[in-house]
């Protein structure tokens, strides 16, 4: 039954992209050249090198929130049973195992935020509404249409699939590259994570091109229509 429903909103998606073109076309604007092959190859994504940027970009962000923090953690080994002030031991937050593990509980699920959008050299975008989304109210404002798709909002933000995919890869990731994560972390916070993280230790300096990728969105696709901040996200 999923499957099915899947099938149907992908041809309705189909029908949507075909019907772009056709707009583009009356309008004499240039057709998009990305936009068949990347839903073609929408399979092909997300790269590792693009789930390991994602990744490293929203740790930034989660340490960056705690950037300020100055607290001291006292730590005692009650293995001895020693529970003195003598024998407690003091870390720095700010190079806290502690802190870095809290960062990436919500790494991967910051993920759910993104969009996959066409044009882009680097596809994956935040504070946009999808291109699903986006087409649709583009095509209900040039026609006067009023349609109403009756598709859970996760269909409609990733009919791919492939940002929920991105959370999965990026879980996977972290297990697997904890150590050079954490050696970052502790040791070489002076580097550039996307260098020292992705480009030498996970990617081992291969198809690394999406590391410095751009996000703008060029002049022959549609610009997505940005996504409304609730009052409790700013």
């Amino acid at each position: 039954m999923v499957g099915i429903r899947f099938f149907s909103y992908f041809v309705f998606i189909t029908v949507i992209a075909g019907e772009m073109i056709r707009l583009d076309k009356n309008e004499k604007k240039p057709t998009h050249p990305k936009l068949a092959s990347f839903s073609q190859n929408a399979h092909l994504r997300p790269t590792k090198c693009q789930v390991c940027r994602v990744l490293v970009t929203e740790l930034m962000i989660e340490l960056n929130k705690t950037a300020n923090v100055k607290d001291t953690l006292h730590l005692t080994n009650r293995l001895d049973g020693d529970e003195t002030e003598d024998s407690q031991k003091a870390i720095n937050y700010q190079r806290s195992e502690i802190r870095l593990m809290e960062s990436l509980e919500h790494v991967c699920k910051n993920t759910r935020n993104y969009k996959a959008i066409a044009g882009p050299d680097f596809p994956y975008l935040k504070g946009v509404k999808s291109m699903f989304q986006t087409e649709l109210e583009n095509m209900m404002g040039k026609s006067g249409l009023k349609l109403q798709l009756d598709a859970p909002k996760d269909i409609v933000d990733d009919p791919t699939l492939e940002v929920k995919r991105l959370e999965a890869f990026c879980n996977q990731m972290i297990e697997t590259n904890e150590e050079d994560i954490e050696d970052w972390y502790m040791n070489h916070q002076e580097k550039d994570p996307i260098d020292y993280v992705c480009k030498t230790r996970i990617l081992k300096e291969k198809d690394t091109e999406c590391l410095r990728a751009s996000t703008e969105v060029p002049d022959f696709a549609t610009k997505p229509l940005p996504e409304k901040v609730s009052r409790e996200e700013l």
